[in-house]
């Protein structure tokens, strides 16, 4: 060590001793050597100032060492400099600060470039998002999505190759349509977008003219395949479920989804409905195919002579019943006049017993209702007690005060019953499946009498009345026209 200490200045007089000695952190009370600047668990700097003799013979052991920053080999603390690589003291770390706990090192001013630079290097690599590799669907390899090509209408997606190869096995090897991978028919549309798209794509790989031209000729060929098996699958099927549209002028072909179910099937062309089973114009929606001819013959004849000849006779009986409804009334007006007669002979007898119940008294012998006017207590059934005033009764003589009360009888009226039956009106009421009465649809009354329910639209009923309201176009539904016909429901004593 004293060869070492060659170049190292010494002090021009030792330090004072008060600077030597021991002294006490005033932060965490710990005790510290003399020769310390600062406090070895919170470095609070010393007192004093912090100046410490940078040697004493007497501080050689006790001072901590320090480490060197460049080759780190541990110095004494007397060394200015390190004793390998010569670096000066200030780029050491002492043993002290090393062993500080994290929170009592003094914190270093954070550096964001260093920072920057260690996330960037640390950085993974963004996962592809599947945008631009795609997985083929039949050779399960991931390819770029400039070589692939996705079906609009299921979304499978598949290299051009193994698509081409797919087609070209359909329509050359099975006899089929092009089909996808989810075994759905390519649309004719679709199989054209493709095949642009796929010649396009081996158009720019391809050098010589001779290899272009194959495969122009190659993609024709397959598209007339594809167009030719195409027009015999939809002939077939016209064939089979093909019916040709009734409308006038129309050679609209629309199919039916079964042979044996009458449907209501439209026509995209000129728009009207028809039966798909019996081709009946417009759709019957209330009866069945076989009643189309009788519904429609009813209805003539309800047009050109039922109708005139139901409304004589609706009034005819319209007069017969007056006649029979005036009587009853009648005889209903005069039940109700004597059953308030009655009531009223009831309460005037009730009131006449309730009278007796308090002025009157029996006779003890034939228990004659007796009233006593004036005079004496003294009292003859029949007569005065003096003589006069004559009635019927038993001349028994007895005392009024002794005779017994009068109790109150209950009076009730006389129970009359009226039991003629009310006529049968002559007009008929119609009610739906729930109790409720049906009610016409343009009037807004309840049908009585005739009832009339379009054949042709899903839901019209209206009355006799309004029949000819339902030929105006702005009072009737807007699918009811002139030429529908109305089902006659008669009402049943008709």
């Amino acid at each position: 060590v004293v060869r070492h200490l060659s170049n190292i200045q010494p002090f021009s007089s030792p330090p004072p001793p008060s600077t030597m000695a021991d002294w006490t952190c005033a932060k965490c009370t710990a005790h510290n050597n003399g020769l310390l600047p600062h406090c070895e668990v919170c470095l609070t700097r010393k007192p004093n100032g912090g100046r410490t003799p940078a040697c004493s013979p007497t501080t050689t052991e006790t001072s901590s060492p320090w480490v060197c920053g460049k080759c780190t080999l541990k110095n004494s603390n007397l060394l200015p400099h390190c004793e390998a690589c010569g670096a000066p003291k200030g780029q050491g770390v002492t043993d002290t600060a090393m062993t500080l706990p994290e929170r009592s090192r003094p914190q270093k001013p954070a550096d964001t470039k260093s920072k920057t630079r260690a996330k960037e290097k640390k950085k993974e690599p963004v996962p592809d998002d599947g945008k631009k590799i795609k997985s083929c669907g039949v050779c399960l390899d991931d390819k770029h999505r400039s070589v692939c090509w996705r079906r609009p209408t299921c979304g499978c997606v598949g290299c051009m190759e193994c698509w081409f190869r797919q087609f070209v096995v359909n329509l050359e090897g099975s006899g089929k349509l092009p089909t996808c991978l989810c075994r759905g028919t390519l649309y004719t549309s679709e199989f054209q977008s493709f095949l642009e798209r796929y010649t396009l794509f081996q158009t720019s790989r391809l050098q010589s003219r001779e290899e272009k031209g194959a495969l122009v000729a190659k993609v024709q060929d397959l598209l007339k395949k594809q167009s030719k098996m195409s027009f015999d699958v939809n002939l077939s099927v016209l064939e089979k479920d093909g019916v040709p549209c009734p409308g006038v002028d129309c050679k609209m072909v629309v199919f039916r989804n079964s042979d044996n179910i009458s449907q209501c099937v439209v026509c995209t062309q000129c728009k009207n409905d028809h039966c798909s089973l019996c081709r009946s114009h417009p759709y019957h929606h209330i009866i069945s195919c076989g009643e189309v001819a009788r519904v429609r013959a009813e209805y003539t004849e309800w047009v050109q002579r039922g109708r005139r000849g139901y409304l004589q006779r609706m009034a005819a009986l319209d007069d017969d019943y007056k006649k029979k409804l005036k009587a009853y009334n009648d005889a209903r007006t005069h039940h109700e006049q004597e059953k308030g007669r009655l009531q009223s002979v009831a309460q005037q007898a009730a009131r006449d017993e309730a009278w007796k119940a308090q002025h009157c008294k029996r006779c003890p012998t034939c228990k004659r209702v007796v009233n006593k006017l004036d005079g004496c207590d003294l009292m003859v059934c029949g007569r005065n007690y003096h003589g006069g005033g004559n009635q019927n009764g038993c001349g028994a003589q007895f005392k009024w005060s002794q005779a017994p009360p009068y109790h109150q009888e209950n009076v009730e009226a006389k129970q009359i019953h009226f039991n003629r039956m009310k006529p049968e009106t002559a007009v008929h009421r119609w009610t739906e499946a729930n109790g409720e009465a049906t009610m016409c649809q343009l009037c807004g009354n309840e049908v009585k009498g005739v009832k009339l329910q379009c054949v042709n639209c899903p839901y019209f009923i209206c009355c006799a009345g309004c029949e000819v309201r339902a030929l105006d176009h702005r009072q009737a539904p807007s699918t009811h026209t002139e030429k529908h016909v109305f089902k006659i429901f008669m009402p049943p004593r008709l």
